[in-house]
């Protein structure tokens, strides 16, 4: 859910501070995140093994996409991102993805 919340505050700052093909970009890839983050979250509380794997992948994705961003700086806003945003969405995605995967090899030895 804090992920979740990162990627919406994200989606907002993308669209008042980044030229257009960024806002674009932006919102091809990480508007299904958030799409699938609320159906993992779902299907998560109702003890689905499938959707921790999914929610790990999703963790993984989130921290390759910062990545990517920060190597490139016209996806950034101007003055980019502060240094502690950015390990905001690193230590979440990694959390999510480590968390969801031992959460799906915990409901698979059941």
């Amino acid at each position: 859910v804090a992920l979740l919340a990162a990627y919406a505050a994200g989606i907002l700052l993308a669209i008042f501070q980044v030229p257009e093909t960024a806002r674009l970009i932006a919102f091809a890839l990480v508007g299904p995140v958030l799409v699938l983050s609320l159906a993992f979250a779902y299907y998560a509380a109702k003890r689905r093994p499938w959707s921790f794997a999914g929610a790990a992948v999703l963790g993984v994705f989130g921290v390759a996409l910062r990545l990517v961003v920060n190597t490139m700086p016209g996806l950034e806003p101007p003055g980019g991102v502060p240094a502690a945003v950015t390990a905001v969405y690193l230590i979440l995605g990694s959390l999510l993805a480590l968390g969801g995967w031992l959460s799906f090899v915990e409901s698979r030895r059941r």
